[in-house]
């Protein structure tokens, strides 16, 4: 079953247990491309901007009361519905209720200030009281999230999705309210997909971006944690996988924590450039058919709701044209995910074996290894985050190559760029998280394992170089690896020096630190 709707292009037949209306059925119709749509928190985002532009509105005169407050209510029941998506919402559509419910609520919702009405910080409002969990809407329970079905690979500047999100509000706050919402006129009043969308990624991306920096801090404790738990195990150092000079096992784990502080960092500086927002610009920068002061209006409601500490931008059109920020952005996610990348592989050798592998470290068993092999265990989680790097680094492929083919006054590869760079925070945040929890926080080492390799080691001599010079430690080397003895053992056969001395240059103090002295 279903019910007809209208656009500008004509009617069209729209589901009724849904909440969008003709825009969007054409949009689910022509974009059957794949099974990835647009992610809840720019769902999120948008509706947060179109609460803060229909506050904008209304205190600017242009925008009434009532619309402005369904049209607020309307956003507040998709951002909650996204966030816990088990809550089933029937809203009520009961004129008399309604009105009772405007007449004793709208003034608790607007005040004013300065002589023009703006929204309370804090409104508790009867108008709430239409918004009803555990009933059912058309017979049939359902969940807000369904309501934004459209495809990610849509028409380039997200105008799709920016008009779904458009069409969910108005028929929410048309239920709400006894009177019509319009998506466009009422909904979208000052706005355009071309400053909405743009301004929705770099919110999202602030967002998650929180949440990812606190993990990354996280696991970086962990690994400083065991630098000093490792401080005083002696190891092999390798270069090109071939034996090299000794180090501790804590200062591998040192060397990772201090490459992850930098990622950290960097991710840190790309936030800045984030923050300035075009939101307010309309189609293309110049804010045309808005109010002179409507851009700062939004953003300082976003800021009061969000608390994101956004500015607006000195330079509308440039905003709205580069989308350089984002891949900024993408970039110092990508470094971070080299860095894990190469973390992981590192800890993957040190832990190989158990017979016939380095077996330095051990890492936590998670689960069976395989399928035919009984008792074996692979390293699954760093395994996992593996993977979780490869695919960060190919998403700022993806962003670089569609941040770089705006064209004039618009990019047009916006969704793309929405999807991969919110993946990339969102999987590097959960496979961080995981890495920490379960990997690093219980590895142990193996002393004695680390001990025999180093004491083995033809790389010892490199100590010796000070001492006897490069060509004499370079033929006991050769000797030490065709006759299967160590170097110290040569060194005394052949009484070049005498044990005391050999064995205060190779003592393991002397090994992982500037050792010359004066």
């Amino acid at each position: 079953m279903g019910r007809v709707d209208r656009d500008s292009f004509g009617e069209i037949s729209v589901p009724d247990d849904v909440l969008y209306g003709a825009h969007t059925q054409r949009s689910v119709e022509n974009f059957k491309i794949s099974s990835h749509k647009i992610s809840h928190e720019m769902i999120k985002s948008i509706a947060s901007i179109k609460k803060a532009c229909a506050k904008a509105n209304n205190r600017l005169k242009l925008l009434d009361n009532k619309k402005a407050v369904s049209i607020v209510k309307a956003c507040d029941f998709i951002v909650k519905g996204i966030r816990d998506e088990n809550m089933d919402f029937f809203i009520e559509n009961n004129e008399k209720a309604l009105k009772k419910d405007n007449k004793t609520s709208i003034g608790k919702i607007l005040k004013t200030n300065n002589d023009e009405k703006i929204f309370e910080k804090n409104n508790k409002t009867n108008i709430g009281k239409t918004i009803k969990k555990g009933n059912e809407l058309n017979n049939e329970k359902t969940k807000i999230i369904k309501n934004f079905p459209i495809d990610i690979f849509q028409a380039g500047s997200g105008t799709s999705t920016n008009m779904n999100v458009n069409e969910v509000i108005a028929n929410i706050a048309s239920k709400i309210s006894d009177e019509k919402i319009h998506p466009n006129d009422h909904v979208n009043m000052g706005q355009s997909t071309n400053n909405v969308f743009p301004t929705a990624i770099r919110i999202s991306s602030l967002a998650l971006a929180i949440g990812l920096l606190m993990e990354v801090k996280s696991i970086e404790k962990t690994f400083l944690k065991k630098s000093n738990e490792f401080k005083t195990i002696l190891k092999a150092g390798r270069t090109h996988l071939q034996d090299a000079v000794p180090m501790t096992l804590g200062q591998e784990f040192h060397a990772y924590a201090t490459a992850l502080g930098k990622d950290r960092t960097r991710i840190e500086d790309s936030l800045k450039y984030l923050r300035i927002v075009g939101i307010g610009g309309n189609a293309i920068g110049t804010g045309i058919n808005t109010h002179p002061r409507f851009r700062f209006l939004i953003v300082e409601n976003l800021n009061k709701e969000l608390k994101l500490k956004l500015e607006v931008t000195k330079d509308g059109i440039e905003t709205t044209q580069f989308l350089t920020d984002i891949a900024n952005l993408s970039s110092s996610l990508k470094m971070l995910a080299i860095d894990l990348n190469k973390i992981c592989n590192d800890l993957r050798l040190l832990s190989s074996g158990p017979k016939t592998g380095f077996k330095e470290i051990n890492l936590p068993a998670v689960e069976p290894g395989s399928s035919i092999m009984p008792g074996k265990i692979n390293p699954s989680i760093l395994e996992a985050v593996n993977m979780v790097s490869m695919q960060a680094i190919g998403n700022d492929t993806t962003i670089t190559m569609a941040a770089s083919q705006g064209n004039l006054e618009l990019n047009t590869f916006m969704p793309i760029i929405s999807h991969n760079i919110i993946e990339s925070l969102e999987i590097l945040k959960s496979g961080i998280k995981t890495m920490n929890e379960k990997c690093i926080q219980g590895i142990t080492a193996n002393r004695e394992i680390c001990t025999y390799y180093v004491e083995n080691s033809a790389s010892l001599a490199t100590a010796l170089n000070p001492h006897l010079g490069y060509d004499l430690t370079a033929s006991l080397v050769k000797e030490a690896l065709k006759t299967n003895k160590t170097i110290k053992q040569l060194i005394i056969e052949k009484k070049i020096l005498s044990k005391e001395k050999v064995e205060k240059i190779l003592n393991p103090s002397n090994l992982t630190k500037p050792n010359l002295k004066p």
